[in-house]
């Protein structure tokens, strides 16, 4: 997946990438790896190895919340090459979304979710999207000739997007789109923000609170209202914030409200079974990254040149 947009904006530098085999040359497959546990509904993915020559480390790193904010930004840049390319990443969590451990000046002529003046003044990228294990080509995600979904969703619960998580709940099957992925980022950038701050201080209990409401794997059907809620809540609370949590919280609200319409938009465009279906939802991806990242990107405006504490 990420061979094909190699050195791209937001994504690393591969130097190769080749199926795994085993020592009579037959690939690897999941199937294989699983067979106790491999159901005939599944899909029977074959292993890939990347050598990547790019250098990262954790996001939970980021010194600033605004090299925090610039990172995750640039990773979702990484995500727009990656989807152009035809693929979708499925699994945008906080081990997938990483610094470079020294910025790069990379290709911006592919940006066109970005105007050519945001695009001038990008400089260099800092932040990048990696592992693509769950990564799949969004053509076969519409090929009625063959049964691709697989039981369950592929994702981290803490990161997934409301709409996954409501698959999960219901058991139901769905396509994960390139919409889903964006609103991992949401959660990544609360999450990051939480871990970092727990390294300079401790929350206070409301943080306490808004951070256990984003990892409850024992009971999902609250992760889903809350998340619901998220970015409101956040914006609309009395009880004072750290200012890292402070500073993010318009840029949270935003992101929620465009996840909550295009959550809507996604369901609407998938329960038509036409063969229009592929390009409308294409058309909507785009759009959402417009979105996305210009909401995205004026935050970080604003934030420039502010000290913000933990």
């Amino acid at each position: 997946m990420l061979r094909g947009v190699s050195c791209c904006f937001g994504v690393p530098e591969v130097l190769a990438a080749y199926e795994v085999k085993d020592c009579l040359g037959a690939p690897i497959t999941t199937g294989r790896l699983s067979s106790a546990t491999f159901g005939k509904d599944s899909i029977d993915r074959v292993l890939h190895r990347e050598i990547i020559k790019t250098e990262g480390k954790d996001l939970r790193e980021a010194a600033t919340v605004q090299i925090l904010l610039k990172a995750i930004l640039h990773a979702m840049l990484g995500l727009y090459s990656v989807y152009l390319n035809g693929w979708i990443h499925r699994d945008v969590n906080i081990s997938s979304v990483i610094l470079l451990a020294q910025p790069e000046m990379r290709c911006v002529d592919n940006l066109l979710c970005l105007t050519p003046e945001r695009r001038q003044l990008l400089g260099k990228c800092i932040g990048m999207l990696v592992d693509d294990n769950q990564g799949t080509e969004e053509a076969i995600l519409f090929d009625t000739t063959k049964e691709v979904s697989e039981p369950g969703t592929p994702g981290t619960l803490t990161f997934m997007s409301g709409r996954l998580l409501r698959a999960l709940v219901l058991q139901t099957r769905t396509i994960v789109t390139a919409i889903d992925d964006l609103e991992s980022f949401i959660w990544v950038l609360c999450w990051a923000v939480f871990e970092i701050c727990l390294k300079h201080r401790k929350l206070n209990p409301l943080e306490q609170l808004f951070r256990d409401d984003l990892h409850r794997p024992s009971d999902i059907a609250r992760m889903i209202k809350e998340k619901t809620v998220y970015g409101f809540s956040l914006q609309q609370t009395q009880f004072p914030f750290g200012q890292s949590l402070t500073s993010i919280a318009p840029l949270v609200e935003k992101w929620c409200n465009l996840a909550a319409t295009y959550r809507e938009r996604v369901t609407c465009i998938l329960s038509n079974t036409s063969s229009d279906t592929h390009r409308a939802l294409n058309a909507l991806c785009k759009e959402a990254f417009r979105e996305y990242l210009d909401e995205g990107f004026r935050a970080l405006d604003k934030l420039e040149c502010q000290k913000i504490d933990w």
